[in-house]
């Protein structure tokens, strides 16, 4: 649906950003609260994250890969020495962030709407973990799931919502009144993210872009104090993009056996070193907790 208004704090004031971002879709930028939105404003349907073919999609449904060895969760103190608290993730992928919190003693509840990531996130058979093809909409439908958690987390999916406000709302009903609200958004303020950019980055992927500034700003105005925030500095976002591009490309697959482990090398001991001196990182983490 194609919207006059920003979807986030609801201002009328708003103008274009970027014509034809992708087909069909303009982004537009809020001047009250900075947010970056895409107009039309409708989320990807389950069907379609399932069946999706980008190199994030395939990832989820093909890998039952720990934890990446660097992800900033394992740095999270809030996530250490979990002593049977129980937590809900939201979007919980293929299940490798539900078998590290599993270790560090965090009781799971996992929900997600692509079958093919639920289905290899149940493959890993969790004996703290219990996944759901839900959305926080039907969550009490279930009724062995808690009313109340001790972490939310959410990593890389609040993007893709097309109900913002709604979703940080029953986020905040969900949490115990010390509880913590945990994740990850897409940093759009790294280097030339509007000319290199992934393609699961798009609409009708990606609805919201945001920096660590203008997330502070709107959980701040849902109450909610962001408590630490940093950029990830793991991913080595250019050489992805150079990967993904290249590879297209070519029809020779030995060839492009050669490229991807090359470029592979370059991300991991040349551009994440870097990453980690710019703090330019493609996403930021964030720690958060609602006011009392």
């Amino acid at each position: 649906m194609k919207r006059n208004d920003c979807p986030c704090c609801r201002s009328n004031n708003i103008k274009p950003f970027i014509n034809e971002f992708e087909k069909g879709y303009d982004l537009y930028t809020c001047k009250s609260c900075s947010v970056i939105f895409s107009n039309p404003f409708e989320s990807a349907k389950a069907d379609f994250y399932t069946n999706a073919k980008d190199v994030a999609s395939k990832s989820r449904h093909e890998s039952l890969a720990p934890l990446h060895k660097q992800h900033p969760s394992r740095k999270c103190e809030q996530l250490k020495n979990g002593d049977g608290k129980v937590l809900l993730d939201i979007g919980c992928g293929n299940g490798a962030f539900a078998s590290f919190a599993n270790e560090n003693g965090l009781k799971v509840y996992g929900i997600d709407i692509d079958k093919s990531s639920l289905s290899a996130a149940k493959s890993r058979n969790l004996t703290s973990s219990t996944f759901y093809e839900a959305t926080l909409d039907n969550l009490k439908e279930y009724s062995d799931i808690p009313e109340k958690f001790d972490i939310i987390t959410m990593f890389e999916v609040f993007e893709h919502i097309e109900n913002p406000n709604e979703t940080i709302e029953k986020i905040k009903s969900l949490l115990k009144p010390d509880g913590l609200f945990i994740g990850s958004l897409p940093n759009v303020a790294r280097t030339r993210m509007w000319t290199m950019n992934m393609d699961y980055e798009r609409p009708p992927y990606h609805l919201t872009y945001w920096t660590i500034q203008t997330w502070r700003h709107y959980l701040k105005e849902h109450e909610i104090e962001l408590v630490f925030a940093e950029n990830n500095n793991y991913y080595g976002y250019m050489s992805d993009v150079l990967r993904i591009v290249t590879l297209k490309s070519l029809k020779m697959p030995v060839l492009k056996d050669i490229i991807a482990i090359i470029l592979l090398g370059v991300k991991k001991y040349i551009e994440s070193p870097i990453e980690i001196i710019a703090k330019q990182g493609a996403s930021f983490f964030f720690v958060s907790k609602k006011q009392l």
